[in-house]
């Protein structure tokens, strides 16, 4: 990993390079370090084949990695409040990026997983990110 920090920006460059839509959960999963950081921009491209979404989902940790949450969304009908876990969606029919830009200055660490929907080996992924400190 290559990390530079200008004016206040950590680059962390390419965390993940074409790893094919079908791996493991574990080969499609970086955990960033974002300490004094305020905010993180992601990058998740899928180069596609025969997937029909590119999907993200993102935990965050408040104890330096040892436990993450899933962030979550939330729905509101009658007062009453509904939390899911939230997931960064977009359908694909051809190669596709998409930028998540997500403030992180309470975490210590976040764990990006990203998906090919129907994905197989020759859908290729791969993720990026860069940081702005507080």
């Amino acid at each position: 990993m290559t990390t530079s920090i200008v004016s206040g920006r950590q680059d962390y460059g390419t965390l993940l390079d074409a790893v094919a839509a079908n791996a493991a959960e574990a080969s499609r999963t970086q955990i960033i370090n974002v300490v004094g950081q305020a905010n993180c921009s992601l990058l998740a491209w899928i180069t596609r084949v025969a997937a029909s979404a590119l999907t993200v989902t993102i935990a965050a940790s408040l104890d330096d990695g040892t436990t993450y949450g899933d962030i979550q969304s939330m729905s509101v009908s009658g007062g009453t409040g509904t939390l899911s876990d939230m997931t960064w969606s977009k359908a694909v029919s051809a190669d596709k990026g998409i930028i998540i830009d997500l403030p992180v200055a309470a975490y210590t660490h976040i764990k990006v997983i990203i998906g090919g929907t129907g994905g197989g080996a020759t859908d290729k992924l791969t993720l990026q990110a860069s940081a702005v400190s507080i």
